[in-house]
Order: structure tokens, then sequence, then C-alpha cells
């Protein structure tokens, strides 16, 4: 049986949430800046930097790192239309980092990448939109 307050530390919780905006917005700006520099990395430099990294699809790297981008545009902006068209432009990203990728040394642009990248995005609208509805009406309760 939960607790009477439970909703209203609920209803706190998700309104301290919502009102964090501005947090999440300087994360997604540096979460951009992270993964410019990493599709821009010259492959030589790439490697030293993935030794750190687990051994893992380069495609799940570009679909998780597009993922949190998306979630983090969300959730940094108050207004739900603004934060889902940002995220929709990590496509637009996405894809221009893949050609840019070919006058980097070593590094050669890759269709499949900027799927990954563009599936990424549109999975994490998908999942952060509703929970942002939700969070936000039951918030406003």
């Amino acid at each position: 049986m939960s607790h009477p307050s439970a909703p209203i530390r609920t209803r706190v919780l998700l309104a301290a949430i919502l009102e964090s905006y501005r947090w999440f917005r300087v994360l997604w700006w540096i979460a951009i800046v992270i993964v410019v520099v990493g599709s821009l990395l010259p492959e030589r430099e790439l490697t030293k930097v993935m030794a750190f990294l687990p051994d893992i699809s380069d495609k799940l790297q570009h679909f998780g790192a597009y993922l949190g981008l998306a979630i983090l545009a969300v959730l940094g902006h108050q207004r739900l239309k603004a934060g889902v068209a940002l995220a929709l432009c990590m496509i637009l990203l996405g894809i221009g980092l893949e050609f840019a990728q070919a006058w980097s040394p070593g590094r050669t642009p890759d269709v499949f990448d900027a799927l990954a990248n563009s599936c990424g995005v549109v999975c994490g609208v998908a999942c952060i939109v509703p929970i942002k509805i939700a969070a936000r009406n039951r918030a406003n309760r």
C-alpha cells in the first residue's frame, strides 16, 4: 500500500524534472560537441579513443549517441514542439557529419551510419515524448 503523500511527492519530482530543462539543454550541447568531435576525429586518433570504450558495433554506438541527443533535445526545451523539432534536426546533423567524414583522414562516409543515427533520433523521440506529456499532465494535476 502506498503512502498517502506518494502521489504528491511524485508530482513534485516530475515538476522538478520538467523545470530542469536548462540543465538538460546544457547536457544536450555538451553531447553535441562530443558527437561532432568523435565523428570528425581522424581514424588514427579515433582508434586511441575507442580503446577505452566497450567493443560494441559502431552502428549501435551511432544509434545510442543519437538516441541520447534526441532525448536531451526534448527534455532541454520547455515547449514540446520545439524540443521535437530540434531533436529531428539531429538527423540532419548526423547526415552532415557523415558527409564531412570524407575530409577527415582515414574516415569514410557510411550511409548505414547515417541510418543508425536517424533510427536513434526517431526512437529517442518516440520514447521521450509520451513520457514528457505524461509527466507534464501529472505535474499539473
